[in-house]
């Protein structure tokens, strides 16, 4: 039987606390990974929702090399470094421990030294970008993710999804929420202006005076029912400013579908404001908890670390830029000039190389890496651990290249079998 959000809300208990305990702990099970994204997701019959990297998923392999995926926590996703993701139609909601769980038992099981193309590790571990590094064929796997749609998305699938009536502004039904994107009536406008907290402020940031949204307000109460677009022309308002305040209310709504969705999976919405996380400011004991729950997790990087400013981004940059120096369908210009700010001077290769070369990148990273430029520019690497120190070597073609007994070529598909 299909349960209404109303319904939902009355059965579902109040979301756990997020910390909780003396000394102070993390509740891991009040965690929620939320991802807003342009792409419709992949998911199974049993309600997993699946992403590629970077590589093969969002960012196809022609515009550029990114092996992250990226989320943030309890909380809808912010412009940052990576986009806006304000106006991403799609929203999925998952448990970050049922998420993370099956990733650590397979890691302590094979072991830190042997992860392959298929390994998934996480990156970072932190309210505002919360993110894992993933093989190159890896998939990562959320377990009963809610997904947030508008009502005229094409589903791809067989699945169904909440149909909305007339005065709803979204409807949950299990792990799929329907929300409405187009075509708001003078209600919807109403409507939005009482549940959302959040939606005065948006206003005035964007240039409506309070004065004009009562102006506004008393036109929809006027005209209930009526579609808002044609109240608003009727009485003057220009297309700008009704392309500006359908942009509010689109954002508004999804991010209300987001929350209650949330709520109704049984996690506690997180307001974020600048770099604070519902009120958990930097140096305080529970940011030093969050960051002492990301080493305790294992991430590669705490809760101080954005991805913009680790060796991760530093590998992206320098593929990215090989790319953006190459003729689409050209050889790679490996031995391109590139001059730094500081104005030294260096190749593509050698950058590459170096970014490689960082102890901080991860072992199915560095493979990720080497797999994406062979796929796309015929060319081989290998490197070497040399007196403690990671060597890297460009070796050409790899139809040129020598057999390569060293423990990462062995991971790279199409290369020369290890020589004995």
């Amino acid at each position: 039987m299909r349960k209404n959000y109303h319904l939902l809300k009355q059965l579902s208990p109040q979301p756990p606390p997020m910390f909780m305990g003396d000394p102070l702990k993390l509740n891991l099970a009040a965690v929620a990974l939320v991802r807003a994204t342009n792409i419709f997701p992949v998911m199974d019959k049993n309600g997993s929702v699946f992403f590629d990297t970077g590589i093969n998923g969002e960012r196809p392999k022609e515009k550029g090399f990114r092996n992250s995926v990226h989320f943030a926590l309890n909380h809808h996703v912010q412009a940052n470094n990576g986009g806006d993701w304000a106006d991403a139609p799609y929203v999925i909601i998952a448990g970050f421990e049922e998420t993370h769980r099956p990733i650590q038992e397979k890691m302590s099981k094979a072991g830190l030294a042997d992860r392959t193309m298929e390994g998934i590790h996480l990156g970072a571990f932190n309210p505002l970008d919360t993110w894992f590094c993933l093989g190159y064929d890896a998939k990562l796997e959320l377990p009963h993710a809610a997904v947030v749609a508008p009502q005229s998305h094409d589903t791809r699938t067989s699945h169904t999804w909440p149909k909305l009536n007339d005065n709803e502004l979204f409807k949950i039904e299990g792990n799929r929420t329907t929300y409405k994107r187009t075509n708001y009536t003078t209600n919807d406008f109403l409507s939005v202006m009482e549940k959302s907290a959040a939606f005065m402020g948006l206003l005035s940031y964007n240039g409506i005076e309070e004065k004009t949204v009562h102006e506004i307000a008393n036109l929809a109460r006027q005209e209930t029912g009526f579609k808002l677009n044609t109240v608003l022309r009727q009485a003057g308002y220009g297309s700008e400013a009704i392309a500006v305040l359908n942009g509010i209310l689109r954002y508004q709504i999804k991010d209300l579908a987001t929350i209650h969705t949330m709520e109704a999976k049984g996690y506690p919405f997180m307001r974020t404001s600048g770099h604070n996380w519902q009120g958990v400011s930097i140096d305080s004991a529970e940011d030093k908890t969050i960051d002492k729950t990301a080493h305790e997790l294992g991430a590669i990087f705490g809760a101080e670390r954005y991805h913009r400013h680790t060796p991760y981004s530093d590998l992206e940059d320098s593929i990215n830029g090989l790319i953006a120096d190459t003729p689409r369908d050209g050889p790679a210009r490996l031995n391109g000039v590139v001059t730094a700010p500081n104005g030294i001077q260096y190749t593509h290769a050698m950058r590459i190389e170096s970014a490689l070369n960082n102890r901080k990148i991860d072992e199915s990273t560095r493979i990720a890496a080497l797999q994406f430029l062979k796929d796309r520019y015929n060319v081989c690497w290998d490197w070497e651990d040399v007196e403690g120190k990671y060597r890297a070597k460009l070796l050409g073609p790899p139809a040129s290249a020598p057999s390569l007994p060293h423990n990462i070529s062995r991971h790279i598909k199409g290369n020369p079998a290890p020589s004995a």
